[in-house]
């Protein structure tokens, strides 16, 4: 008879315990975990995403900066009819921007009332002709008369008028390459990567820590309740075999 309810009874009750309260628990965390890992990459996603727009923002408006300041400093010796002065200033410019950002290829002044070439750097274009068809379909700044389009690459031209008292005395065009800024930027953006990353792998040691510890919790929990209740068990069968001696 005792080896019949034995064999009945099957997995020990405080094992069914153990096992329900675990997977409620492990339910439970990795629920949790799993919203925190999903939340944590939607906002790295977006954060980079919104760095990334501001990176590449801040490298046109600085470059935009950079061609009117040249422009400037050559509107004086060309107004003037100074052409002889027009390299020399170039060569400055470019020299300056060396020792800096070190961003600026090439530079190059056209007259267009002459149709000729003022001064030029090293590696500009013989002839303006390929930069303007580049430019035409172009990106015009909103803040001032700066066009810029992409040759290839990271390779960009810029283009800005060259005016003073409302006249226009010349076209400056500017060669970029923004080969220099995108590494840096790619480079804070894998930092940012990774940090996240590590948060990620942080979050899941928490989880694996709080899934560990209540399923010590259930265990001892579940060995505590299981005499209580083995006690009750018996009891309902003697009285379901007729015994009702023991009854609580």
């Amino acid at each position: 008879m005792a080896e019949t309810r034995q064999a009945r009874a099957g997995i020990p009750i405080s094992v069914k315990l153990i096992l329900a309260t675990s997977i409620v628990i492990a339910a439970a965390v990795g629920t949790a975990t799993w919203f925190s890992q999903t939340s944590i990459s939607d906002l790295t996603e977006k954060q980079v995403a919104a760095r990334r727009e501001s990176g590449e923002k801040s490298i046109v408006r600085e470059s935009e900066l950079l061609v009117q300041a040249v422009a400037n400093t050559v509107v004086i010796p060309l107004s003037a009819n100074m052409f002889g002065d027009v390299p020399k200033s170039l060569e400055d410019a470019l020299a300056l921007d060396k020792k800096g950002e070190n961003r600026v290829q090439w530079l190059l002044v056209h007259d267009p009332r002459s149709g000729t070439v003022v001064g030029a750097t090293a590696g500009a274009p013989a002839k303006v002709d390929e930069l303007d068809r580049i430019l035409k379909d172009g990106i015009k700044s909103t803040a001032n008369k700066v066009v810029h389009a992409k040759v290839a690459g990271s390779d960009w031209v810029y283009a800005s008028p060259i005016e003073l008292g409302g006249t226009t005395h010349g076209n400056l065009y500017m060669g970029v390459s923004t080969a220099g800024l995108e590494k840096e930027l790619t480079s804070s953006l894998e930092e940012s990567k990774a940090r996240a990353q590590a948060t990620r792998n942080r979050v899941w040691l928490v989880g694996l820590l709080v899934l560990a510890i209540g399923v010590v919790l259930a265990a001892l929990q579940g060995v505590r309740l299981a005499g209580p209740i083995k006690v009750l068990t018996r009891q309902a069968e003697r009285i379901a075999a007729g015994d009702l001696s023991h009854r609580v």
